[in-house]
Formats: C-alpha cells, structure tokens, sequence
C-alpha cells in the first residue's frame, strides 16, 4: 500500500510544475518489509514487485531512512511540522495468536 501511494505521488511529480521529494521512513534497516523477507520463494509473482520498488527508490528525489521507528525515534508531530504531506502505512507490530489448535 505505502509503495503504491509513492509510486503515484512520485510518478505525479514528473512535470517541472509539481517538483517534490519524498523521504521514506521505515522501521526495518533496509526496504522493502515482507515483499523480501517474509513471502514464500514459490509466489515470484508477488517477489515481483521489488523492481518496482526498486525504480522508485534509485529516483534523485527519493531518500531512505531505515531502522526509524514513528513514535519513539520521531513523533508524528515532529513529522507534520517538517512535511507538507505525512502518509502513514504500517502493518501489525507483532503476530496475534488465533487460538486455534493444528
């Protein structure tokens, strides 16, 4: 979903009227998230999505900033104060036992 918006907001930002940068910030030290360690090698469909990823992050007014945690390494109002924008995406922080026997 978060690389979804960027690719749209990035791609938007090609014409000399719209110039911006986005800076990602994410909590894991390297991009990417699940797509790389957490899909199973026989859905290469999925694995995918990396060169996406991957041509959105190599453009000039892209930056990454990895191993940041939103909430104890940055406030939220820290970021509102710094950016235009501030999209937050993020998944579930830790697994949620079902209770379910098997």
């Amino acid at each position: 979903k978060q690389w979804y918006q960027r690719r749209v907001a990035i791609t938007a930002g090609r014409s000399d009227q719209k110039r911006f940068s986005v800076d990602i910030i994410e909590k894991s030290p390297v991009p990417f998230g699940l797509v790389r360690y957490g899909v199973a090698p026989d859905h290469p469909e999925v694995k995918n999505c990396i060169s996406t990823f991957e041509e959105i992050a190599s453009r000039p007014n892209v930056r990454f900033y990895g191993n940041v945690t939103v909430g104890q390494d940055v406030r939220i109002e820290e970021l509102l104060g710094r950016y235009h924008v501030v999209v937050l995406a993020h998944g579930a922080g830790a697994d949620k036992k079902l209770g379910i026997v098997g």
